[in-house]
């Protein structure tokens, strides 16, 4: 089993530190439980992983809804979505359930 196999049978969930605000078809993070507030703007893809974001659907899930929505190849979508996933839980903003 690969390390990305393994990455890919995970579920996260969103944690209760970020606040998020719509803007258009991009979606606003806010740090909300920091002295030092942080603020990320997540362009449509990731908006809409974001939204995929439930604790139920594991990241592969995730993935192949994104290749249909969006019409990319699944190896670039996935390499995407997980250095994506990374980034969220290194931030805080997801964690595995």
């Amino acid at each position: 089993m690969t390390a990305n196999h393994a990455y890919l049978t995970r579920r996260f969930a969103k944690t209760p530190t970020f606040a998020t605000q719509a803007v258009v078809d991009e979606i606003v993070l806010l740090q909300v439980h920091q002295d030092d507030a942080s603020a990320y703007t997540l362009n449509p893809v990731g908006a809409r992983i974001w939204n995929l974001i439930d604790g139920q659907r594991q990241v592969e899930q995730i993935r192949d809804m994104i290749v249909d929505d969006f019409e990319i190849s699944p190896d670039v979508a996935e390499t995407d979505l997980i250095a994506f996933m990374k980034q969220l839980e290194q931030a805080g903003a997801v964690e595995p359930v």
